[in-house]
């Protein structure tokens, strides 16, 4: 078992790390309200931008798939936007999400190139030898805003442009609650028209009149969708890893709390162990002196052995007693007086002057 020095120090060195660990809670706490703010109050303007393309798809009809972002890139390879962490102490935030993509990935034949945002996920990717076209650094992805994702999205659309991706896809977490965030792998290009299944409705038949024309309209619109989308990806992602850092510093916290009752439940034993050995080698040693007028052996082996090659024993005081300390395995040496008590000199009374001294006890005034 370890010493009570020892002990001491575990207790102080996980009392520092809960220190550390709650205000990292606390600050992923407060992180974590802000990007949640700001992710589900850009829901309602992403599903509005989607339920507009989707009504002026319907009223399009089937010439929307003859547009370049509708169909099929002229190319062979795949081009994945994986957005991770920066920082790890977030739980199995980033093992999920990597868990999941090298599912997403076993299950393909093409070549995959990937825009990273993250660096735990290009170290990942470096790691396993796979392709990492671009990592996306600045701004950080804290400080990422609408323009920068809209930047992003431009990229993306020119890749796919260029003839060399046929496809593009977004790899993040969605943040569905506080203790729930799903790996979630979508098609961002070519647009689906599945993707506004859910948003056509009877008011894209209806008789509404557009200026300048419906198509001019929904060109100008679908640039704006691809922004909302990855804005919003970036903002779930964001979410969804405050959240389980948050989650996984209030565990880290409690088990800190946890490993220090039961090393100060140790080192109390400890020391209350200590403590009665102490007394009861003491209350031995007075013993001793009481029974074999001489003190023997005092302390544990090593104090009796210091003892033993001493040519005159020390003198113990004890209790207002004071003892000659002696081997228990000798004799006493002569006649060596080894308990008494101390002496005080004892304070006399001045009487005063012509009064009578007082009688002895025992002895009645006046009697012969």
């Amino acid at each position: 078992m370890a010493g009570i020095k020892e002990l001491r120090g575990r207790i102080t060195s996980v009392g520092n790390i809960k220190q550390i660990t709650r205000a990292m809670e606390m600050v992923a706490t407060t992180k974590l309200r802000r990007f949640q703010d700001r992710a589900m109050s850009s829901r309602p303007y992403t599903e509005e931008v989607s339920g507009l393309v989707g009504r002026l798809a319907a009223v399009l009809g089937d010439s929307v798939g003859d547009r370049p972002l509708f169909k099929e890139g002229a190319g062979e390879r795949t081009l994945c936007l994986l957005v991770s962490s920066d920082r790890g102490l977030c739980g199995a935030y980033n093992t999920n999400l990597f868990r999941s993509m090298e599912a997403w990935l076993d299950g393909r034949d093409d070549e995959v190139d990937f825009f990273v945002y993250g660096r735990k996920a290009a170290a990942y990717l470096k790691k396993r030898g796979l392709h990492m076209e671009q990592f996306l650094t600045e701004p950080q992805l804290e400080s990422v805003d609408f323009r920068n994702a809209a930047v992003t999205a431009r990229m993306l659309q020119q890749e796919f442009l260029s003839g060399k991706y046929k496809e593009v896809v977004l790899f993040y977490s969605a943040f569905e609650s506080m203790v729930k965030y799903v790996p979630t792998q979508v098609q961002f290009l070519p647009i689906s028209p599945d993707a506004f299944a859910g948003s056509e409705s009877d008011e894209g038949n209806a008789d509404v009149i557009l200026e300048p024309d419906a198509e001019a309209i929904f060109d100008s619109l679908i640039p704006r969708y691809l922004e909302t989308r990855t804005y919003n990806a970036l903002l779930e992602a964001l979410t969804s890893e405050y959240a389980s850092r948050r989650f996984a510093m209030k565990n880290a916290t409690d088990a800190a709390t946890d490993m220090q009752k039961v090393l100060r439940g140790i080192y109390n034993r400890k020391r209350q162990e200590n403590i009665t050995k102490d007394l009861l080698d003491i209350v031995g040693g007075v013993g001793g002196s009481k029974s074999n007028k001489y003190v023997g052996r005092v302390g544990d082996k090593v104090l009796g052995e210091m003892l033993r090659g001493l040519e005159r024993p020390p003198i113990l005081h004890v209790f207002g007693h004071v003892h000659a300390v002696q081997d228990r395995d000798e004799p006493p040496a002569g006649p060596r007086l080894v308990a008494r008590r101390p002496a005080f000199p004892r304070r006399r009374r001045r009487r005063p002057a012509g009064r009578a001294p007082r009688p002895r006890r025992g002895r009645r005034p006046g009697a012969a």
